[in-house]
């Protein structure tokens, strides 16, 4: 009697094991695959901080003449911070807007003397300048943005004239703010997802403008002032809700 037992015993525990191994599969098979990583996007606003160095050319004509009166070569550092606003589109396109000020340091790094009129001698300065441009970029990889920006640009000019027989002679200054057009480019790397860093080279051209100076007893007297202004800078922008 004890082996009738024994073997129902061991055919009970057979079956339950056959019963319950499709359960465990089935609970296996139903079991979800982690999400995928979300692809990086463009898309969003970003405000950031930038630094670098600026270069141009000035020459400064005589208006009654029309002879140069002066040229000069003004360099120096930037830096300021930038914000804006970007969309991906059509799978690797980025097209933005952005808006930039920057301290400057740019001026002559002398006083230079007037070749056409000895004696005569400028200096100027670049305080800030500023840019405002709309931005078109490609993605090479999702995570590197070749872009090229164009748009107004902005510069405050600070200048001294001296008078002969030295230089040494107050003669007049004018202080404007000039307007023209800026193009450049640059590659943008996001190493994080609310991170990108960027290194970017703008030109911006002013042209040839009349420029008023003052003199101490109230007197003026026009220069003509064609102007160019480059920059070379790196920077780091936050995106916000980027990824």
């Amino acid at each position: 009697m004890g082996n009738p037992m024994k073997k129902l015993f061991v055919a009970g525990i057979t079956a339950v094991a056959f019963c319950g191994a499709p359960v465990l599969a089935a609970d296996m098979a139903v079991k979800a695959p982690p999400p995928p990583a979300p692809l990086s996007s463009w898309t969003g606003c970003y405000v950031g901080g930038n630094i670098g160095g600026g270069w141009g050319q000035k020459s400064l004509i005589d208006p009654p003449t029309g002879l140069l009166d002066n040229n000069q070569n003004p360099a120096g550092v930037v830096g300021g911070g930038q914000i804006g606003c970007d969309y991906q589109f059509a799978g690797s396109w980025v097209i933005g807007i952005q808006g930039m000020f920057d301290g400057s340091g740019i001026r002559n790094g002398a006083v230079t003397e007037a070749p056409n009129f000895p004696g005569f001698s400028d200096s100027s300065s670049i305080p800030w300048l500023a840019t405002l441009t709309g931005r078109l970029g490609y993605t090479v990889t999702p995570s590197v943005l070749l872009y090229a920006k164009g748009g107004a640009a902005w510069i405050r000019d600070e200048n001294t004239d001296f008078s002969p027989p030295n230089g040494s002679v107050f003669n007049g200054s004018a202080n404007v703010t000039r307007n023209g057009w800026t193009a450049g480019g640059g590659i943008e790397w996001k190493f994080a997802p609310n991170w990108s860093a960027f290194f970017e080279y703008d030109y911006m051209g002013f042209g040839t403008n009349t420029t008023t100076y003052t003199q101490p007893g109230g007197g003026t007297f026009p220069i003509f002032i064609k102007e160019n202004t480059q920059i070379a800078i790196i920077g780091v922008n936050f995106r916000f809700g980027g990824y």
